[in-house]
C-alpha cells in the first residue's frame, strides 16, 4: 500500500524507530522523538546502501518519490548518489571560496594588521560600494582586464582620486589568487597607466618670515582655545594632523616632556616617540587644567570620550 500525506502526518512515534513503506524502495523512518526521514534502499555495484533523501515535511511525498527515482537511475549506472551529493556540495563550497569577494575578505583581514583603522575603513567602503557589486560573485579565474577596466572607468568618473586605491586592492587580491593557483595572471597590470591620478594641490609651507605673523593671527583669532592648542601642537611636533587630533593623555608624559604615539595610530605601524618642547609642555599643562578628567586631548563635541573629527585642524587653519 502506497503512502499518503494524511497517513504520514498521522504516524505517531513509538518507543523504537519504525518504517512506513511507500514502494520502489522508498520508505519513511519514524523516530521516537517524532521526526520523520525519507530513505531509499539501493544497490550500487552489488552493494546494498540506504540513501538519505531528507526530512518530512521539508521534503514532501511527491518530492521524495522524484528524488528516489533519480537516485535509482544513478545507482543503475554504478554511481552512489550519496557520494555524488557530497562531491557536489564540496564543489559548490570550493567555488564559493574562490570568488573575488571570498579572497577579498581574506586579503583585507591580512591588511588590517598593516593599515591604520581609517585606511581600513576607506578600503572597505571602496570594496563594498564600487568593487564587490561588479566582481564580488565572480570566480577569480574568470576575471579579465576588460571586466576590471569597466569597474575602474566607472569609479574614475565618480571619484577619480579613488581609482589608484581600487587598482591596488584588485591587484592585491588577484595576487593572492595567483598564489593559490586560482588565477594565472593579474588583469590589473596592463591597466596601470590607463587612468591618470588627479594632481593634488598641496598647501605651500610657511616661509620663515611668515611664522611669526601666523602665530600672531592664531592668538588673535576667535577659535576655541583647545583648537588653537591643537594647531600649535601640530606645529611644534611636526606630527600628522590625525595623530595630533587622536592624542590621548595616557600617551603624554609632561614631567619628562615626551609624547609616545602607539604603533596602532601610526601610518607605518611603528611606535613613535616625540620630544615635546618647553612651550608644548606648558601649553598642555594649561589644556589639562582647562579640560580636566578627559581621556583625549581634543574631544569630540558629541562624545567627549572620542577624539574630534578628521577635519578639526584643517577647518581651523583655512
Amino acid at each position: 500500500m502506497s503512502l499518503s500525506d494524511t497517513l504520514i502526518r498521522r504516524a505517531k512515534p513509538k518507543a523504537k524507530p519504525y518504517k512506513l513503506v511507500d514502494g520502489e524502495g522508498l520508505l519513511l523512518l519514524v523516530q521516537p522523538n517524532g521526526c520523520k526521514f525519507w530513505r531509499r534502499r539501493l544497490r550500487v555495484n552489488g552493494v546494498e546502501t540506504m540513501y538519505a533523501i531528507g526530512r518530512f515535511p521539508d521534503v514532501t511525498l511527491a518530492e521524495a518519490r522524484d528524488a528516489a527515482r533519480d537516485a535509482f537511475k544513478l545507482a543503475q549506472r554504478g554511481i552512489n548518489p550519496s557520494k555524488r551529493r557530497k562531491a557536489s556540495k564540496a564543489l559548490t563550497a570550493s567555488a564559493q571560496a574562490s570568488t573575488f569577494r571570498a579572497l577579498g575578505e581574506k586579503w583585507l583581514e591580512r591588511k588590517a594588521k598593516e593599515w591604520v583603522s581609517a585606511t581600513l575603513r576607506q578600503r572597505n567602503r571602496l570594496m563594498t560600494h564600487h568593487i564587490y557589486p561588479a566582481l564580488g560573485d565572480l570566480p577569480v579565474g574568470e576575471i579579465n582586464s576588460a571586466t576590471v577596466l569597466d569597474v575602474l572607468d566607472k569609479l574614475h568618473k565618480a571619484a577619480p582620486s579613488q581609482t589608484a586605491f581600487a587598482r591596488h586592492c584588485i591587484s592585491g587580491i588577484m595576487g593572492q589568487a595567483i598564489i593559490r593557483g586560482l588565477a594565472d595572471t593579474d588583469p590589473v597590470y596592463v591597466l596601470r597607466d590607463q587612468h591618470k591620478a588627479p594632481k593634488t594641490a598641496h598647501h605651500r609651507p610657511l616661509e620663515k618670515k611668515e611664522i611669526r605673523p601666523f602665530f600672531a593671527a592664531l592668538e588673535s583669532s576667535n577659535m576655541q582655545e583647545q583648537t588653537r592648542i591643537a594647531v600649535k601642537l601640530a606645529f611644534w611636533t611636526l606630527c600628522r594632523g590625525v595623530e595630533v587630533i587622536g592624542a590621548r593623555w595616557d600617551e603624554i608624559n609632561l614631567d619628562e616632556g615626551v609624547w609616545t604615539v602607539p604603533a596602532g595610530r601610526m601610518k607605518k605601524r611603528a611606535q613613535h616617540t616625540v620630544p615635546l618642547p618647553t612651550q608644548a609642555v606648558a601649553t598642555l599643562r594649561h589644556l589639562r587644567a582647562l579640560m580636566p578628567n578627559r581621556e583625549v586631548l581634543f574631544p569630540n563635541g558629541h562624545d567627549p570620550k572620542r577624539p574630534a573629527g578628521r577635519g578639526y585642524l584643517y577647518k581651523a587653519v583655512i
